[in-house]
């Protein structure tokens, strides 16, 4: 993961978090929150406040993408149950009218099932094998049986059973997109508030060497989480890109 680095002495740099680095950016508002918390409020940054309320949200929006995130793993999980279960009921209901139409078996797509028309095994009724052909099948099949009198309709598996599993697969198939839709939502809202937070650092970092470091980092800086390191000046030149020593004005913006 990539690092600014803003050079702005001779001897002392600060590494700072690169903007993508999130959990990074959170760590360093959480030492700096807690430096501050230990400070009169007189003495604290002018950024400070805007710091802990960005940092409280972007915690709020990453527990909940992480809720979201188990909420969609349960669902899905249901969902791969209830698939399984739709598989064995179907083959119950091929096998049961393939046997009852041997002789007949075009009669079985009335339910929905699919009969072989040409080559040797023509006739077959053929298992719908992907989950969406096994989704349309209970479709068809329910409004087959819906439509017929009750004391004709296939009594095992009942028709209310085929209803409420065809309609759990539906719910827990919503469900699992839902949280995930909503898991990636809370995830881009708090990455946009990580870059915020990012900026206020900066801008809290930048008020802290010209209030206190006379311009230039020092040690004193890493009591607020940021990272200070001796510079080294061919390592400096070694930089594809190299980092022009900026104002404190400049920094800001």
């Amino acid at each position: 993961m990539s690092s600014l680095r803003i050079t702005i002495s001779p001897t002392m740099r600060v590494v700072f978090p690169g903007s993508s680095s999130r959990r990074e950016i959170l760590q360093l508002a959480e030492d700096f929150m807690r430096c501050e918390a230990g400070r009169p409020a007189e003495e604290q940054t002018p950024f400070t406040l805007a710091i802990g309320q960005l940092l409280d949200e972007a915690n709020a929006l990453f527990l909940q993408a992480k809720e979201m995130e188990n909420q969609r793993r349960l669902a899905s999980e249901a969902y791969k149950r209830l698939t399984r279960s739709a598989y064995e009921v179907t083959r119950r209901i091929r096998d049961l009218l393939a046997s009852r139409y041997h002789s007949t078996p075009e009669l079985a797509q009335n339910w929905g099932l699919t009969v072989r028309q040409t080559g040797r095994s023509a006739g077959l009724v053929l298992m719908p094998q992907s989950t969406k052909e096994v989704t349309t099948f209970l479709d068809d099949y329910i409004r087959c049986e819906e439509a017929r009198p009750a004391a004709e309709r296939i009594q095992d598996p009942a028709l209310s059973d085929m209803i409420q599993l065809r309609d759990d697969l539906e719910m827990q198939h919503r469900a699992a997109n839902e949280s995930r839709r909503r898991r990636i939502l809370y995830n881009q809202q708090g990455n946009d508030l990580c870059l915020k937070l990012a900026s206020e650092l900066r801008r809290a970092l930048v008020y802290l060497i010209t209030s206190y470091g006379n311009g230039e980092p020092d040690r004193e800086l890493e009591a607020w989480g940021f990272r200070v390191v001796a510079r080294n000046p061919y390592q400096e030149r070694a930089v594809t890109e190299p980092v022009e020593t900026p104002t404190p004005e400049e920094m800001i913006s």
